[in-house]
């Protein structure tokens, strides 16, 4: 028997579903399908679903829970521990749909970070884009536009002469 299941959930985890293997685009997609276990002010569990409703789980037993009310009322969410005690795996079964299993999800493997990284790659890549546009085109524009009086340098195909180390 280990310590009460509130306490070790430090007021919200996330969690992701543990499918099989998949393509690319399918690893892509879960990283919006984080889903957050949190403890409400009044002491008991609300689990959100990616474009799901809130669930309001109240305790059925160590470390089992019962979503109460609604559609969802049979859904029964039970949370595992590692041989620590910490609360690692979370998974749902309920009576319409398969049990799914859930990985607790460190900070770096939540979606939302993901998402700020790609947005901030996103930024600096088209910041450089842009800067190279932009460079291309003054240094254009400085050559054509040079006054009429001022002779370009010319070095003839040769590299302009250093001056000696002193």
């Amino acid at each position: 028997m280990g310590p009460p299941l509130r306490g070790l959930l430090s007021s919200r985890a996330f969690y992701r579903p543990y499918l099989l293997p998949t393509t690319t685009i399918e690893r892509a997609a879960g990283l919006f399908s984080d889903t957050r276990v949190r403890v409400s002010d009044a002491g008991v569990l609300e689990l959100k679903i990616p474009a799901g409703p809130t669930l309001t789980l109240v305790e059925a037993g160590e470390g089992l829970y019962r979503a109460t009310g609604g559609p969802d009322e049979s859904l029964v969410v039970a949370f595992g521990r590692d041989q620590r005690g910490r609360v690692q795996r979370m998974s749902l079964s309920g009576s319409t749909q398969d049990p799914i299993s859930f990985n607790r999800l460190a900070w770096y493997q939540r979606g939302a970070f993901h998402a700020v990284l790609l947005a901030v790659f996103f930024v600096l890549f088209v910041g450089l884009a842009a800067a190279t546009v932009v460079g291309a085109a003054m240094r254009v524009f400085r050559r054509h536009a040079r006054p009429a009086g001022r002779p370009v340098p010319a070095t003839r195909g040769r590299r302009p002469r250093r001056p000696p180390y002193s």
